[in-house]
């Protein structure tokens, strides 16, 4: 037994495709030979898991992240987007603590913007659909 990761897109006609994770690890590097160029241009709802395998099937889901993902107009990741997505993300991770009476509330600021840009809350369906796909096999 061990843990996996899958990455699934929810397509735009309602179907749910399986991304190699080793692809989209090179489209993150930036390798030019990794591209989607038909999702160039799109916001794309996924769910990244992390799932538990028994051999190479899925038999447990462990955590779901909903995430969307920004394609450039060539099918790459939009680079502006993922630093902007970067800068969220540590934004919210500032300290809390309290300095000469003032509160630094960038980490609250950010975080709206982070759900709201980067991340998705799917639907029930949207829950099983995912759940009956990774563990069809099971």
């Amino acid at each position: 037994m061990g843990l996996g990761f899958r990455l699934i897109f929810f397509e735009d006609d309602g179907t749910l495709r399986r991304i190699s994770y080793a692809r989209y690890l090179r489209l993150h590097r930036g390798e030019q030979s990794a591209s989607f160029p038909e999702y160039a241009g799109k916001r794309v709802k996924a769910a990244q898991t992390v799932v538990r395998n028994e051999g190479r099937h899925v038999v447990d889901v462990l955590h779901v992240d909903w995430v969307i993902i920004p394609f450039d107009c060539r099918g790459r990741l939009d680079a502006d987007e993922i630093d902007r997505l970067e800068r969220l993300v540590v934004g919210t991770m500032g300290d809390q603590l309290v300095r000469n009476n003032v509160v630094d509330i960038a980490p609250h600021l950010a975080k709206p913007h982070l759900h709201r840009d980067f991340k998705w809350t799917p639907a029930s369906n949207d829950v099983d659909r995912l759940y009956r796909y990774l563990l069809r096999r099971a």
